[in-house]
């Protein structure tokens, strides 16, 4: 099981949280250079409240290596506390904040997209635009990240566009295949070819998803990845995807490719 960690809920108030989790680490992990400058994520959590921001959702890959436990890379999606309130079927920018203690990654910020996708809170990452990394030899780290997210925030009315014209762009249904494919294989590399029809892909979940705009199939895609439950020509069916770090690089990988399909 992913270790998810809830810092605050909604409204930025402390709720119950697992001090165990690599997000309050005291120490960076023994084989780190000396170099390294040790920062608590929870203190740069804590720096972005500060300037206006709040946790919905915390994630910690898990690890084999029982050594780097407590000191991998997890993860923080943060959304505007005075951000508007959201409709069914609106999309909000977040900053998704990353970082590990064992010399594997910087302190990484990157602008990410949730859309409530129905009336009961149900939130799904739908991709990401850009990234700030902030190396872990920086001095001041919690302002160069309050500086990232401010950067992010600033990338608003470029994300509202690309969104608006994949939302006008629609696809032939051979091209929403060939979008289906090429989604399977970015999901499912080492699998045969044709394990699975590409069709079942396209399967809508929502009815605000049923059209044949880029969004709405980019939208069908992403979500049947990753919550699983498609049935492959085995008769198996597939899995929700768990792991942070699939689920991060899969939703990017995703996004970029919509944003192709509606150039």
């Amino acid at each position: 099981m992913t270790n998810v960690v809830q810092l605050f809920g909604a409204n930025g108030q402390p709720v119950n949280s697992n001090t165990n989790s690599p997000i309050y680490a005291e120490y960076a992990h023994y084989q780190v250079s000396n170099k390294y400058n040790q920062v608590k994520t929870i203190d740069v959590i804590n720096a972005l409240r500060d300037s206006g921001w709040e946790v919905s959702k915390t994630s910690t890959q898990r690890v084999r290596d029982e050594s780097r436990e407590g000191f991998q890379r997890h993860y923080a999606w943060l959304r505007p506390v005075l951000g508007k309130k959201l409709e069914v079927g609106d999309t909000e920018m977040r900053v998704l904040l990353s970082n590990s203690h064992d010399g594997t990654s910087a302190f990484r910020l990157q602008c990410a997209l949730h859309r409530l996708v129905c009336s009961n809170g149900l939130v799904v990452s739908v991709g990401d635009f850009s990234h700030i990394a902030i190396r872990h030899t920086e001095e001041d780290i919690q302002q160069m990240a309050i500086d990232g997210a401010i950067q992010i925030a600033a990338m608003a009315p470029q994300i509202d566009q690309t969104i608006k014209r994949m939302q006008e762009v629609e696809l032939e249904p051979d091209a929403q295949l060939v979008f289906a494919t090429e989604a399977m294989v970015m999901a499912w590399p080492h699998r045969e070819p044709g394990f699975m029809s590409a069709q079942r892909l396209l399967q809508t979940r929502r009815a605000a998803d049923q059209g044949n705009s880029v969004w709405q199939v980019y939208n069908s895609i992403q979500e049947n990845l990753v919550r699983g439950g498609l049935t492959a020509n085995n008769g198996r069916r597939t899995r929700a995807i768990n792991s942070p770090v699939r689920d991060v690089k899969l939703n990017r990988e995703l996004f970029d490719l919509a944003v192709k399909k509606a150039a």
